[in-house]
């Protein structure tokens, strides 16, 4: 027995099965095999597809978000604006109406003190022609000559109020 040799009844029965085989696992086992590779592959195209899909989706999102954050910074600086604006205008108003308030007091006392100088002087006036009456009626009653009358004023100022 040569190892080389070939034995024709061994190499018909090799090939039969070799057939026979090829035959039930085409039947059997490639059909199922290259369906599940088949399966496994368009299960790995739909992954590749959805993954696609929510990138293409969440940069959508986040651009959405990047305009939402830029347009509320744009109102926060725009409501900042405004009420700053607003402040400085009611700030201008009270320091007005503080002024006009402060204009309209002065203008008060000014005219109260007019009123009051115009009472006193009128009262001094009476009180000074009173007085002159009154000493030129002393004047009159005791008509002396000219030191009793200097003396007569003299000694009527000294009996008047020190006040």
């Amino acid at each position: 027995m040569d190892l080389l040799s070939v034995n024709q009844g061994m190499f018909f029965w090799s090939v039969i099965v070799f057939v026979l085989l090829v035959v039930i696992l085409g039947k059997y086992a490639w059909k199922p095999m290259l369906k599940a590779i088949e399966d496994r592959e368009k299960s790995i195209d739909d992954s590749l597809q959805a993954a696609e899909t929510a990138k293409i989706e969440a940069e959508a999102l986040l651009n959405q978000h990047k305009q939402l954050m830029a347009d509320a910074e744009n109102q926060a600086s725009d409501l900042m604006k405004n009420a700053k604006e607003m402040a400085d205008k009611q700030i201008n108003d009270a320091k007005s109406e503080a002024q006009v308030e402060a204009k309209k007091m002065l203008d008060r006392a000014q005219t109260e003190i007019t009123a009051e100088k115009e009472l006193a002087l009128k009262s001094l006036r009476e009180e000074v022609a009173s007085l002159v009456v009154q000493a030129a009626g002393h004047v009159i009653s005791k008509n002396l000559d000219d030191s009793a009358n200097k003396a007569l004023v003299d000694n009527y100022i000294n009996t008047l109020p020190k006040n």
